[in-house]
């Protein structure tokens, strides 16, 4: 790049983020005039931030008039949303997991700790997100979402104690990585005058289909280094990437680009987010499961799912026959089920073949602990941590439940539950991740370090989806070459951008509405952020592939 055309490009947007951050206020509404013609070019250029993901169907009918049997197998979030829509449409829908409790990754259950307490346990915090569109949607008809509160701050702590707020002033694409500028992550001679100006646009030229293509195979850490990324969004990236539970080297920079153009260039709600006040088992499942049970699911507990034997016209799982199946089980589960059910896979090997490379990811852990002193006043109920070796967040559960209230105003403590999304592979037992956990806990926090533990309930899994390089082009869809059976789970390739609890969620949408036009029915409608970033997609040197472009030297 010419330096008097970079010298230049610097001033301009320097200006530009002046006239449209200057005098920000703590409402988003209250913008300068520049800032809100922009936001209306941003919204014009993306289509809308909401968009119908299917359209049609509205003239046929909505209910069945023949009886149907579903059998759902899986309670998660997908399959909770498949047998939930199925239920309302007519259909005689049996929900099966194998847990003793719904939910799947928002399931709770209670646990006795060695002194006979009764404690109230989660799967693990989770965010949700208000451009969570379909989940939005499905909460509401089973009327939970009242039951939710905002969080206060979207806030990264740095290893130097440094604090990263993304706080809710500026929510418009774009303007919000001025914003990111504005707050000091970057500068922006760290962008426009060095080679990571070459790079760093993918992240606003989100593709479908020519990103996978492009860097799908490549992994975050060649990206970041390729790029020089600067060293705060360096962490903000590291901290983004490991919540999808891959470290950076494993993790497909096209899943991440995609995730950043869900989570923070396609909408304006920005990245604050509402939480439960109450534990998952009372604010959501509970009332979930009424509502289920009210439409006549038949709800089976304890119980897994054994072969998918294929029939004429439908299946028999167990001596059972359905018309139906949603199998919405989790990485592990499918990979099981698939593996007990060899008249399914010889009948349909390219299915068979497919479900079987469906990976888990990396091995996560969440410990909830229950501690003789509190936690310091002036943090948010939710933390992301810079990790050290394994921390990468922090949950303050005693400003969050009244059932942690209650004990720790009992007992002069807190409740904190730790989260490691990505366990490295060395730390094998453990007893090795909780005692690396509790060192950075008292490194972050000192004022429990020396804390008792009083309780604890400490998971280490690996059951969620991996979202490694490479892996993208083998998942399956939601439809199948099996009639009437149907797949639904954030481990799904899906038609648009969604991650976690949505792609969850859309994807039990999407199972179910398979199942409604079999029947001639109108489909359920699904909700999307925008499916292309705001720029066209462009070629660019991969890792290894480095152009030789003419980077400028600034003076220090």
């Amino acid at each position: 790049m010419n330096p008097l055309l970079a010298l230049s490009l610097v001033l301009v947007v320097g200006a530009l983020a002046r006239m449209v951050l200057v005098g920000r206020h703590p409402r988003p509404e209250r913008r300068t005039l520049v800032g809100a013609l922009v936001g209306r070019a941003v919204e014009r250029r993306l289509g809308g931030y909401r968009q119908r993901l299917d359209e049609g169907g509205e003239g046929l009918p909505k209910r069945l008039e023949a009886e149907r049997t579903v059998l759902v197998v899986g309670s998660g979030i997908a399959g909770l949303t498949a047998a939930t829509t199925l239920a309302e449409r007519g259909f005689a829908v049996t929900l099966r997991e194998r847990n003793p409790y719904l939910g799947g990754k928002i399931g709770a259950w209670r646990e006795r700790s060695s002194d006979g307490t009764e404690l109230e346990v989660e799967h693990g915090f989770h965010a949700f997100f208000r451009h969570y569109y379909n989940l939005d949607e499905v909460l509401g008809r089973v009327g939970v979402r009242p039951t939710f509160k905002a969080i206060d701050d979207y806030l990264i702590v740095t290893r130097g104690d440094e604090r990263l707020s993304f706080d809710d002033r500026v929510r418009t694409p774009l303007l919000n990585l001025l914003d990111l500028w504005s707050k000091g992550f970057f500068r922006l001679s760290d962008i426009v005058l060095t080679r990571a100006r070459d790079q760093m646009g993918v992240f606003l030229e989100y593709d479908p289909e020519k990103t996978f293509a492009t860097y799908d195979q490549t992994s975050f850490d060649d990206f970041a280094e390729n790029a020089g990324l600067p060293p705060k969004l360096r962490v903000v990236f590291n901290t983004f990437s490991r919540a999808f539970f891959s470290e950076g080297d494993s993790l497909s920079v096209a899943e991440l680009v995609k995730s950043f153009h869900f989570y923070y260039l396609s909408n304006d709600a920005g990245l604050l987010y509402d939480y439960p006040i109450d534990d998952y088992q009372v604010a959501i499942l509970a009332p979930w499961r009424a509502y289920l049970e009210a439409h006549g699911v038949a709800i089976e507990l304890g119980r897994a799912a054994g072969a998918i034997g294929p029939t004429k016209d439908g299946f028999e799982v167990d001596g059972v026959r359905y018309d139906a199946m949603v199998l919405a089980t989790d990485v592990a589960g499918t990979r099981r089920l698939i593996a007990s059910s060899p008249e399914l896979a010889e009948r349909y090997p390219d299915l068979a073949r497919a479900l079987a490379g469906v990976q888990s990811s990396q091995r996560y852990a969440v410990w909830r602990v229950w501690l003789d002193r509190t936690v310091r006043d002036d943090v948010p109920v939710f933390v992301n941590t810079e990790r050290e070796v394994l921390l990468d967040s922090v949950s303050m559960y005693h400003r969050i439940t009244p059932s942690a209230r209650s004990w720790a105003d009992a007992n002069g403590g807190s409740v904190v539950e730790l989260h490691s999304y990505a366990v490295p592979e060395r730390l094998t037992d453990e007893a090795a991740v909780k005692a690396a956990l509790r060192a950075e806990l008292d490194r972050y926090f000192p004022e429990l370090k020396g804390a008792r533990l009083v309780h604890e309930a400490f998971q280490l899994k690996d059951d969620f989806t991996a979202f490694h390089r490479g892996l993208h082009s083998g998942r399956p869809t939601t439809e199948t070459a099996v009639p009437g059976l149907v797949l639904a789970g954030d481990w799904v390739r899906l038609p648009c951008p969604a991650m976690l609890m949505e792609a969850a969620a859309t994807s039990g949408l999407l199972a179910a509405n398979r199942l409604l036009a079999r029947e001639g029915l109108r489909p359920e409608p699904v909700y999307t952020v925008p499916r292309r970033g705001l720029l066209p997609f462009r070629e660019r040197p991969l890792p290894g592939e480095v152009r030789a472009t003419p980077v400028l030297e600034t003076a220090s």
